[in-house]
C-alpha cells in the first residue's frame, strides 16, 4: 500500500520529469521497503537519491545508541548494494538530532524532491504511521510517498 502526497512543485507541474529523492531512515525494518520503493522510482525517473539514516535520538543508554547507530549505517550499506542492483546512484547521509528537522536539512531548497518513507500503521483507532510520517504530512513543502507492506 502506498499514500502520495502532492505538494509544491509537484502539484503546481506533475508531468515536469526532474526530481530528486530522499529516503529517510529512522532505522525501523520498513524503512527498506521505503528505500525498495524509491529505488525502483529513481531508475524509472532517472533520478539522484539520497539515503537518509536519522540517528536514534533518546535512547536512554549510550550503548542503545551506538547500537541503533550500528543499525542505521548497515541498512545505509544496504540500500547501497540494492542500488547496484537498479543501476542507481545513491548518496548516503547521517542526520543528527530531530528526525524532522534531519529530514528538513536533507532536503535544502529543492523544489522537487519527493521524500519516500516507508511505515507502518501504528495501534489504535484513529490512522497513524508513526511520529515521522505524522510530522512530513503536517509541517512538509515537499510530496510524499508513504509506503507500507
Amino acid at each position: 500500500m502506498a499514500i502520495a502526497v502532492a505538494r509544491g512543485a509537484f502539484a503546481e507541474d506533475p508531468l515536469d520529469p526532474a526530481m530528486e529523492i530522499l529516503v529517510p531512515i529512522p532505522g525501523s525494518g520498513v524503512s527498506r521497503n521505503g528505500a525498495e520503493v524509491a529505488l525502483a522510482i529513481a531508475q524509472a525517473a532517472s533520478a539522484p537519491i539520497t539515503a537518509l539514516a536519522i540517528a536514534s535520538v533518546g535512547a536512554p543508554l549510550e550503548s542503545e545508541r551506538r547500537h541503533g547507530r550500528r543499525e542505521d549505517v548497515e541498512i545505509l550499506r544496504e540500500i547501497v548494494r540494492m542500488a547496484g542492483y537498479f543501476n542507481v546512484g545513491v548518496r548516503s547521509l547521517v542526520g543528527k538530532g530531530d528526525t524532522q528537522e534531519a529530514v528538513r536539512t536533507a532536503v535544502g531548497k529543492s523544489r522537487r524532491c519527493l521524500i519516500v518513507l516507508g511505515v507502518s500503521r501504528r495501534p489504535g483507532e484513529t490512522l497513524s504511521f508513526g511520529r515521522l510520517a505524522a510530522g512530513l504530512l503536517k509541517q512538509s513543502e515537499h510530496s510524499l510517498l508513504l509506503v507500507s507492506s
